[in-house]
């Protein structure tokens, strides 16, 4: 199946939010409209972001079914840490990323990961949540 990779780092984190999340993609029929992923509240932490990218692009790298969608909301465990890899690896068919009340700092919200999501990509879709975000 297209979405193994990312069924399979799911499951490794034997998170309730991920295992349901897995069981939806595993019963998912095939489309070209892609998939989203939402792990909100999943208590993931930056190791295990880390494997979900490297699933994610596995995927894209093997031309499976387009990421639309990531919200990785309220994962108080996702630092600063782990964010500039997710970004490296998230294919360019993302058009949405949630990342409130993770535990990124204002650092990441206004340096340079702000300029590549918001200038490079042309689309302020990207959804951060955080004091200085607010006043940009």
């Amino acid at each position: 199946m297209a979405l193994e990779p990312i069924i399979e780092a799911l499951r490794a984190t034997n998170l309730a939010v991920c295992l349901q999340m897995a069981n939806g993609l595993a019963h998912r029929v095939a489309a070209n409209s892609g998939y989203d992923l939402h792990l909100r509240r999943a208590e993931l932490n930056d190791d295990d972001v880390v494997a979900i990218a490297d699933a994610i692009k596995a995927v894209d790298d093997a031309n499976g079914l387009q990421l639309k969608s990531l919200s990785l909301s309220y994962n108080t465990g996702f630092t600063d840490d782990g964010v500039g890899y997710l970004f490296r690896q998230l294919p360019a068919s993302v058009m949405e990323v949630g990342l409130v009340g993770c535990g990124l700092t204002d650092e990441v919200a206004s340096g340079d990961l702000r300029y590549r999501l918001v200038l490079e990509r042309r689309d302020e879709r990207f959804v951060f949540r955080n004091e200085l975000w607010e006043t940009l």
